[in-house]
């Protein structure tokens, strides 16, 4: 059976092929800060269970794109919702308002487009009111462009986008590497979201580190005990179902078990697999949905026999 750090340098070592390969198709991207961002996702894959991978995420992007306002975003029939992380003064509660309205957001409900996008890639859409309006106010505070990276939307949503803020025009090449980037940030996002529900609460969460578990290792754990299959568990994290298998191997191991029932009850038992959701934001990061009214109901006309009998009355 291969080591755990083997199965870690193993992953990295496949994660820098694939950069390789993509600096191949989009020679705009600058080798420096593509490996800035495969140094990062390599070194995320060691980190205990209990830390969200999507705050160092942000915190890269940020400084990659001048001090980059940075957030998640959701947006469904019935609410949308922003989990802040980079922009300590913004007026998170106007964007989730408003964010139906953005340009963008308008650009992807209008044409399921799964490529990254700026702001002039939605010009037709800047002068519908509501845009004009959140424009003006994001200039305001001092955000002059956009970016919107698809993600894997959230139940109930329909859109789950990296949404950066940025200070100053941002050029095709930075659409071209996060376009590149974007398999790997659906990835660490589709895992941040499986422990969202997952992680320990604080007070199990030595349990995790005793065990040495890995994120990708108590992610693919957490979802085994959710039923899924090896590739449906490789769909859902954006690995090969044989990875999947690896990841189970080295947390049953660490467990003390040879199967995938024993290790489920076991990490109930420890605490390492909440039974029910725990774990609330990330120290630091902002969360605040918004919802969204509920259309009126369509009138209804009385049928003609009680038309015939309020006129006869």
């Amino acid at each position: 059976m291969m080591p755990a750090h083997s199965m870690q340098l193993r992953d990295a070592t496949a994660i820098r092929a694939a950069a390789r390969a993509s600096r191949e198709k989009a020679s705009v991207v600058a080798a420096p800060h593509l490996e800035r961002w495969i140094d990062l996702a390599a070194h995320l894959m060691t980190l205990p269970a209990e830390h969200d991978p999507m705050v160092d995420v942000c915190a890269t992007a940020s400084a990659q794109f001048v001090d980059a306002a940075v957030g998640i975003v959701d947006t469904g029939p019935t609410a949308s919702r922003i989990a802040r992380y980079r922009a300590p003064h913004l007026d998170t509660a106007y964007y989730v308002r408003a964010v139906p309205r953005h340009p963008l957001s308008r650009h992807y409900a209008a044409t399921n487009d799964p490529h990254v996008r700026c702001l002039a890639d939605a010009r037709r859409f800047h002068d519908e009111p509501g845009a004009r309006e959140l424009l003006a106010h994001a200039r305001g505070d001092g955000f002059i462009d956009a970016l919107f990276v698809p993600l894997a939307h959230a139940p109930g949503m329909s859109h789950r986008w990296l949404c950066l803020g940025t200070t100053e025009r941002m050029g095709r090449a930075a659409c071209a590497l996060l376009e590149t980037l974007r398999p790997l940030l659906r990835a660490i996002d589709a895992q941040s979201v499986v422990l969202e529900g997952t992680r320990p609460h604080p007070d199990a969460a030595a349990a995790a580190r005793d065990a040495h578990l890995t994120g990708r290792e108590l992610s693919v754990l957490a979802l085994t005990a959710r039923g899924l299959t090896a590739v449906a568990i490789g769909d859902r994290l954006s690995i090969s179902s044989r990875t999947v298998s690896l990841h189970q191997q080295h947390a049953y191991t660490k467990l003390g078990v040879h199967d995938r029932l024993s290790a489920v009850m076991i990490a109930h038992e420890r605490g390492i697999l909440p039974r029910t959701r725990m774990r609330g934001p990330a120290p630091g990061v902002e969360v605040i949905e918004h919802r969204l009214a509920a259309p009126a109901p369509a009138r209804q006309h009385p049928s003609t026999p009680a038309r015939e009998r309020a006129m006869s009355s």
